[in-house]
């Protein structure tokens, strides 16, 4: 499957701008406590919320596909320390 990029999306690839990806997990419990977390090595903010460092966490790669298909994603939490 070939995706294009915007017009903006290839403008940033291809300029001079440092940039990095990194998971934003937020999750809800069930008593409705909102916990975030950020995947990076450091504690980010976006969107108004902060997203301190949290356990370490791994995703397995999320698949795009076309039509009415939905994604399965794992992700493993290990307990211990943040950072």
């Amino acid at each position: 499957m070939t995706r294009s990029a915007s017009g903006p999306l290839l403008a940033l690839l291809n300029g001079s701008a440092d940039f990095q990806m990194a998971d934003l997990w937020t999750i809800t419990l069930a008593s409705g406590t909102v916990i975030r977390w950020s995947g990076a090595m450091v504690p980010l903010s976006w969107g108004g919320n902060s997203y301190p460092l949290g356990p370490p966490i791994e995703r397995t790669k999320i698949k795009h596909t076309r039509g009415v298909q939905t994604a399965t994603l794992e992700v493993d939490l290990f307990p211990g320390p943040s950072g």
